[in-house]
C-alpha cells in the first residue's frame, strides 16, 4: 500500500485522550462516543441544549448512545436541529431562544453535534446564553468582547474544521436585523479562549456516514488549515511541524477513504489530522485562504468550505511560494511531490500540482462552475475587506495582502491553470 507501518502501531479501538485545544479533554478513538456518559457525569449539567442539522446527528449513529445517556441520568434536553452549512447568526439567536428557559444555572450546557457548521453555532449560542441584552450580530459584529461562556461539549462527525480543539467559531451575517439586504454579506470568525471547547469527542466510526466528496471536501480544509498556519508571520516550530504530519496522512488516507467510506482505520487517521490541523491554526493563525474563502460562502451560502478553499488554494500558494517556498516544499510534498525545492521559479509548477492533486480526490471545480465571472472580481475584493476580522487575517499574510494581489488571486482562480 505504500503506507508506513508507524500507522499500524496505534489500535484505532483504543480510546486515548487528547489535553490540547479543549478546556478538560477530547476523547478519540473508535468507540469514543461511548464516553458520553463519563462526559455528562463530569459536567453534570441541569440541562443541555442540542445543536446539530437535519438527519446527521441520527445518521452517524451519534444519537442513540447520547439518549441513552440523558435517560439514564434523567438530564433534560431540548434539541435545535435546523442548522445549515454556513450557520447564520439568525439560526443561532432562534437557538438561543429556544434554549433559555432550560437554563436554571451555569451548569446548562450546550452540546453541539456535527461538523463545523453546528459546532460552531454551538460555540456561538454558549457565549450568548450568558448575555441576554446581546445577539449574534452583536457577537460577529464584535460589538463586545466574550469574557464568559456556557460549557461547550462538541461530538464531531466529520474530520476537516478542527473545531473542537480550538478557539474559533464562524457564522454568517447575510442579512440586516430587519431583513434588510446588505451591500456585502459577510462569514465572520469569533477568536476567544472563552469558546474552547470544555469535552470533546473525536469517534471516527461516527464520520463513515459521510459521502466521499464531502470526505474529500473536510480533508481539503485540514490541508489549508497548516498551509496557512505553517506560513503566516507568527508561525511557529508546532505550527508547522503539524502541518506535516497532517498533510502525510491525508495524502496518505483520503484516497483509501474515498475508495471505501466505511473504512475505520482512514476515518482514524483522517479525523486524527483534523483535529491536529485545528490545533495547528490555534497557534499560527490563518491568512489569505480562509480570508478569501469566506466571502465567496458569504455570497453562495451552500457552498461547502472545502470546496470554497479548493478553488482558489492553488492560485493562493502560487503567489505565496516565492516568499515561504521551503516551507510548502517541506509541508505540501506528499501531495505535490517530493521535486519541489522551495525555488521561487517553481511556484507555478507547484501550484499546477496541487490543482491536479484536488481534481484527483473529487474536488476540481473553480470559481466560474458557481457562476463567479470576472465582472465579480471587484465585488468579492471588496467584500473581504467589510467582513469584520479579514484584515487582520490579510495582515500576518506572508506576502504583501494588497488589492492587486487579491484581485490577482480571484481572477487566476476563476478557471483551471494553464
Amino acid at each position: 500500500s505504500g503506507i508506513p507501518g508507524i500507522y499500524d502501531q496505534f489500535p484505532i479501538d483504543n480510546v486515548v485522550q487528547y489535553f490540547y485545544g479543549v478546556k478538560q479533554c477530547c476523547y478519540f478513538g473508535v468507540g469514543a462516543i461511548n464516553k458520553i456518559g463519563e462526559a455528562l457525569d463530569t459536567l453534570k449539567p441541569c440541562a443541555v441544549g442540542f445543536v446539530t442539522s437535519k438527519g446527521a446527528y441520527i445518521k452517524s449513529g451519534a444519537w442513540g448512545p447520547v439518549v441513552d445517556a440523558l435517560t439514564e441520568r434523567n438530564i433534560p434536553y431540548s434539541l435545535y436541529d435546523k442548522v445549515v452549512t454556513n450557520p447564520t447568526v439568525d439560526s443561532i439567536d432562534e437557538a438561543v431562544a429556544q434554549f433559555r428557559p432550560l437554563a436554571k444555572d451555569d451548569s446548562f450546557l450546550v452540546c453541539g453535534i456535527g461538523g463545523g457548521s453546528p459546532e460552531d453555532a454551538a460555540k456561538s449560542i454558549a457565549v450568548l446564553m450568558k448575555y441576554p441584552e446581546q445577539d449574534g450580530r452583536s457577537l460577529y459584529r464584535f460589538q463586545f468582547t466574550p469574557e464568559k461562556a456556557a460549557p461547550i461539549l462538541c461530538i464531531n462527525l466529520t474530520s476537516g474544521t478542527g473545531t473542537e480543539m480550538d478557539r474559533f467559531a464562524v457564522a454568517s451575517i447575510l442579512t440586516g436585523p430587519n431583513g434588510e439586504e446588505l451591500e456585502h454579506p459577510v462569514k465572520p470568525a469569533l477568536v476567544s479562549p472563552v469558546i474552547y471547547p470544555t469535552i470533546s469527542i473525536d469517534d471516527p466510526a461516527l464520520s463513515a456516514s459521510l459521502p466521499p466528496r464531502l470526505s474529500a471536501a473536510c480533508a481539503v480544509d485540514a490541508v489549508n488549515h497548516v498551509m496557512e498556519a505553517a506560513t503566516t508571520v507568527v508561525r511557529s516550530p508546532m505550527s508547522a511541524g503539524l502541518g506535516i504530519d497532517v498533510v502525510r496522512i491525508v495524502a496518505d488516507w483520503l484516497p483509501r477513504c474515498i475508495a471505501d467510506p466505511k473504512d475505520l482505520k482512514a476515518r482514524y487517521w483522517l479525523m486524527h489530522a483534523a483535529a491536529m490541523g485545528g490545533v495547528s491554526f490555534d497557534t499560527g493563525l490563518l491568512h489569505l485562504t480562509h480570508a478569501l474563502e469566506h466571502s465567496l460562502s458569504a455570497y453562495v451560502p451552500t457552498l461547502t468550505h472545502g470546496v470554497g478553499l479548493a478553488m482558489i488554494q492553488p492560485a493562493i500558494m502560487e503567489s505565496i511560494w516565492p516568499s515561504v517556498g521551503g516551507i510548502l516544499a517541506k509541508i505540501m510534498g506528499p501531495i505535490i511531490g517530493s521535486k519541489f525545492t522551495g525555488a521561487a521559479s517553481e511556484a507555478h509548477a507547484a501550484a499546477m500540482a496541487l490543482e491536479a492533486w484536488l481534481a484527483s480526490v473529487g474536488i476540481g471545480e473553480k470559481l466560474c462552475d458557481f457562476g463567479f465571472t470576472a465582472a465579480d472580481v471587484p465585488k468579492l475584493v471588496s467584500s473581504v475587506h467589510a467582513c469584520p476580522g479579514m484584515d487582520g487575517l490579510l495582515a500576518i499574510a506572508p506576502v504583501k495582502a494588497d488589492d492587486d494581489l487579491i484581485t490577482s488571486i480571484f481572477t487566476r482562480s476563476l478557471a483551471r491553470m494553464e
